[in-house]
């Protein structure tokens, strides 16, 4: 659903908002001139709108009739009018509308722009209040509730603890600093032993005028301070601003794991997350299976169709491995044509039929490109025991890669021999003891 209501006269205006619109955002929107249009429209296309941007002064509603009109169909509501009073604004705030923009300030229409991009995406962002003030978590709900965020609340730091690890959706918490067991700023501060300021936005409030509470928690790790009392737009904008910088840092912190070409993760990203996974398997005693994954005469497919058709190529298998491998298996492009796949809980049989499957999915799977459809193969070195350390298993799953090309390639390679025996007996010293394994359904991923 990203269709967008406007309801406006003046053919001019409609015309420049929806080209802005579609231009910076690709919605499509529906232009109504009259009340009576857009009554029809709201009735044909139930449950199509995500937003709905409204004129005041219609030829058959000159007095706002057709704000109630669509916000009773549970519909956002932002005003796009040239009615410049402060009166008539504040009712209609009051009344639930999301935001009340004026024409005559061109700057207001990036500002919308912006305003339906958060209405687009805040469904999918949680927010936690925290208050001890029944009435106050209402105030500040009912705005969230306004700018469609998935809201929760709670009165205490216990509570909101709670509400955190079970809800990882929620990316923002809104504080007060007087609670019942304790203060927001000793909260953020134990919020920010778990989850970093990139990770989690806090917002601390209060009511206390002497002013050191702001500073309390910023020095705590709060992202941002508001004063009680604040406007419902002052709290709007601050929300705004603050959960546009987190997904600004979201997206920049994206883009250095992932590789440009494919969309795959990065080397160093591989080697990163990995590393956890390495050491959570010496401890429990899970396996870890690394497989390496060359593209077959990859330099001929360079040299015969273009660097392009190469390109393309690598994108393909990367869109074969994505489709291929559960969501808990980390993905990554090495370098070149050179893949990586990291695996958890795979016994060494299930392993090979699994890397063979995706050997003949790959043989089996044309690629498009300019050139026409383009068949390649894969060599595929595999590593399922676990070693003293993670580069150990990248190179033995990359000298079985070596002995797959050497023996024709097209084909999976994989030690049946343990080739880490000294750190066999070492883990199994350690695993008497140690705890006893847990079960494989405890750890991330599932059974292939």
């Amino acid at each position: 659903m990203e269709k967008i209501l406007l309801v406006e006269d003046s053919r001019v205006i409609a015309r420049m908002l929806a080209h802005r619109i579609v231009k910076k955002l690709g919605y499509e929107v529906e232009i109504a001139p009259s009340m009576a249009e857009a009554a029809k429209l709201l009735e044909s296309q139930e449950g199509q709108y995500f937003a709905a941007l409204l004129d005041l002064q219609l030829p058959d509603a000159p007095n706002g009739e057709v704000v109630p009109m669509v916000k009773a169909k549970q519909i956002p509501v932002v005003i796009f009018t040239g009615q410049d009073n402060e009166l008539v604004r504040d009712r209609y705030i009051e009344m639930g509308v999301v935001d009340y923009l004026l024409k005559k300030n061109l700057h207001e229409v990036d500002y919308l722009v912006r305003l339906l991009i958060r209405l687009k995406r805040n469904p999918a962002i949680g927010v936690l209040v925290i208050d001890d003030s029944a009435a106050a978590r209402r105030i500040i709900c009912d705005h969230l509730n306004i700018l469609q965020f998935q809201v929760f609340e709670c009165d205490n730091a216990g509570a909101a603890t709670g509400i955190l690890s079970k809800n990882r959706q929620i990316r923002l918490v809104i504080v007060d600093y007087i609670l019942p067991d304790g203060n927001g700023g000793d909260l953020c501060a134990q919020l920010r032993k778990t989850y970093a300021r990139q990770d989690l936005v806090i917002i601390g409030i209060s009511g206390q005028s002497e002013g050191k509470n702001s500073a309390r928690f910023l020095k705590s790790g709060a992202n941002d301070f508001l004063q009680k009392p604040f406007t419902s737009e002052e709290f709007q904008c601050r929300l705004i601003q603050n959960i546009e910088m987190w997904e600004t840092t979201q997206e920049i912190q994206e883009n250095a794991n992932r590789d440009y070409l494919t969309s795959l993760y990065n080397r160093r990203f591989f080697y990163r997350s990995v590393q956890k996974w390495y050491a959570n398997c010496a401890r429990r005693h899970f396996s870890l299976t690394l497989a390496m994954i060359d593209v077959d005469f990859f330099k001929k497919v360079n040299d015969r169709y273009g660097h392009e058709a190469g390109d393309q190529v690598l994108r393909g298998i990367a869109q074969i491995l994505e489709a291929f491998f559960r969501e808990s298996d980390i993905i990554a492009r090495f370098g070149g044509e050179e893949f990586c796949i990291a695996c958890v809980n795979l016994a060494p049989n299930q392993a090979f039929t699994l890397f063979d499957k995706l050997r003949k999915k790959v043989q089996d799977t044309p690629i498009p490109s300019e050139q026409g459809n383009l068949h390649v193969s894969v060599s595929i070195g595999v590593c399922t025991f676990l070693g003293p350390d993670l580069t150990s298993m990248i190179q033995e799953a990359d000298q079985q890669l070596y002995q797959a090309k050497g023996n024709g390639r097209n084909r999976v390679c994989m030690a049946q021999n343990n080739p880490f025996p000294e750190h066999l007996q070492a883990a199994a010293e350690a695993s008497d003891e140690g705890d006893a394994p847990l079960p494989s359904d405890h750890f991330m991923g599932e059974g292939i």
